[in-house]
């Protein structure tokens, strides 16, 4: 029996559009993150996140906000279902940039419905906010 030596096609995870749609596409990548911390820090040019002030109240770019967020996504995640939460009572909003090409809004279809699962009582997700 012969075994061929090839080498696979490497596709570039990088922070853009493009890249989350990579991340999301690529069969080599088994257990996918959907964390809303993880997405703003890896594809920061793809995504935003935006956090209910009135929930969350330290100042950002401190370690006490970053912990009571994971605390906030924690304790709300499993503890309704996600169509009883107005939207001005979920701390977080994920929302993808504004694709820059008509070519990219196929992708954005196939990324939504990974980010679909971002709609819970912790978070909201939606294709774009302006």
């Amino acid at each position: 029996m012969k075994v061929k030596n090839c080498k696979p096609n490497i596709v570039p995870i990088e922070e853009d559009l493009e890249g989350l749609y990579n991340y999301f596409t690529t069969p080599t990548i088994r257990h996918k993150i959907i964390h809303p911390l993880f997405l703003l820090m890896k594809f920061f040019k793809a995504t935003k996140v935006y956090y209910n002030k009135s929930i969350i109240t330290e100042k950002p770019n401190t370690v006490q906000f970053f912990l009571t967020i994971q605390k906030k996504l924690y304790s709300n995640l499993f503890q309704f279902d996600a169509d009883d939460i107005p939207l001005i009572e979920r701390p977080f909003i994920v929302c993808l940039r504004s694709p820059e090409s008509e070519q990219q809004n196929s992708k954005v279809d196939k990324i939504s419905k990974f980010l679909s699962n971002l709609d819970t009582s912790a978070s909201a997700y939606f294709n774009y906010l302006y």
